[in-house]
């Protein structure tokens, strides 16, 4: 097998060419390709090159770009490599279309390594969780499984297989590789898991100015620390099996929409709030994550005064 500096140095025309694509949806080999690479063959080629990596797709005439993964440095792409190509490989699987799917494979597959979304999740709790990535031993064994317990194959399923390439010896790496490759709403946790793990990621992503800034201000959660809220979440039952989601706790929900203070969101959240769980909230840990004694008062008599009115 070709070694990972072996896979750069050949595809890195194409990453030069893909690097010089203004960002699109979707490009056309004559009015975009060309304009890069010279000629419709050679803008071919260098598509052509990035397929089996899964950073381009290819159909009459027309292609995209995962954009985010090929913008990276290049020390980034190769250390990347293990994630684009067991992505390259992964296989959706759905039964019931919902949670439910995702609870029945954590429950039944013990040795599955987790990724993505909800290992990002619980390691930064900044975006919840769409689907379930997993990584196995055997893919086709995988697969085997969940057919044989009522699931199917497509693109619909929120259960990912996926193939296990490549070292997991740093988990938290490995998870924030797995963002960047992934692109989308991935990249999001990527940079999230960059500004709260700086020491265990050895390689540093490239992202656009705007994304971070949004990830920044969209962290804290209105001046309450990511730690805050990640060490005062609380597990939640979801369903009469048992089954539990991680969520932000009450009481710095509560904190987050007094200070966001949105008519149209967070004050009927809010009333919501103080009518079901005023009797629930811990105000000791509430005046502590205020860490101001007027603040505090405000929100207190607030919430007492509209859970009686």
């Amino acid at each position: 097998m070709m070694s990972e500096s072996g896979i750069i140095e050949k595809v890195a025309p194409g990453l030069l060419f893909a690097q010089g694509l203004d960002p699109r949806p979707v490009y056309s080999i004559k009015q975009h390709g060309v304009e890069i690479a010279g000629s419709e063959k050679t803008a071919y080629r260098r598509i052509k090159s990035l397929v089996p990596l899964g950073l381009a797709t290819f159909n009459h005439g027309q292609f995209s770009i995962k954009k985010e993964a090929v913008s990276q440095p290049l020390d980034v792409i190769e250390k990347m490599l293990p994630s684009l190509l067991a992505l390259k490989q992964a296989r959706r699987f759905g039964r019931s279309y919902n949670n439910a799917d995702i609870n029945f494979a954590l429950d039944h597959k013990p040795d599955l390594i987790v990724t993505l979304d909800f290992r990002a999740w619980s390691l930064t709790k900044f975006q919840f969780p769409n689907d379930l990535y997993v990584y196995v031993n055997d893919i086709e064994s995988g697969a085997k499984f969940l057919k044989d317990n009522g699931f199917s194959e497509g693109d619909r399923g929120h259960v990912v297989l996926l193939p296990k390439i490549g070292s997991f010896e740093n988990e938290i790496e490995r998870v924030y590789l797995d963002c960047i490759a992934n692109g989308g709403r991935s990249i999001l946790d990527a940079v999230a898991l960059q500004l709260l793990y700086p020491e265990q990621i050895a390689v540093k992503g490239r992202f656009p100015v705007e994304v971070v800034v949004k990830v920044q201000e969209d962290m804290p959660l209105n001046k309450i620390p990511i730690t805050t809220i990640i060490e005062t979440s609380k597990d939640f039952e979801v369903d009469k099996k048992g089954h539990k989601v991680n969520a932000m706790g009450l009481e710095a929900l509560i904190l987050a929409k007094f200070r966001a203070n949105r008519p149209s969101q967070d004050y009927p959240d809010l009333r919501a709030l103080a009518v079901q769980r005023l009797k629930q909230i811990d105000w000791k840990l509430l005046e502590k994550l205020s860490g101001n004694k007027t603040e505090f008062d405000d929100l207190k008599n607030t919430l007492e005064y509209i859970a009686k009115h």
